[in-house]
């Protein structure tokens, strides 16, 4: 009995302290990317996070703002001049 009242206790919510905190590895898997790529991305956009030992927690509803604000803005690439023969 005790083993599956601590199995229950354990199921907890992961984050307490943070609820509304994600990880890169969470943030990768949402991007079906790696962790390399999402940290990139989320350099790139300059997305604030905290560090709690040595892992960056970013708040989701900021990420999901950066990203969706990315999305909207991007233009497709104009034609410049062409290039000059040599």
């Amino acid at each position: 009995m005790q083993q599956t009242e601590q199995a229950q206790g354990t199921q907890a919510p992961r984050n307490r302290l943070l609820p509304n905190r994600i990880t890169l590895d969470e943030i990768a898997e949402a991007i079906d990317g790696c962790e390399r790529t999402a940290r990139s991305l989320m350099d790139r956009l300059g997305v604030p996070y905290v560090r709690v030992k040595n892992i960056r927690l970013y708040d989701r509803d900021v990420v999901r703002a950066a990203i969706l604000a990315r999305e909207v803005n991007r233009q497709p690439r104009r034609p410049g001049r062409p290039r000059r023969a040599a």
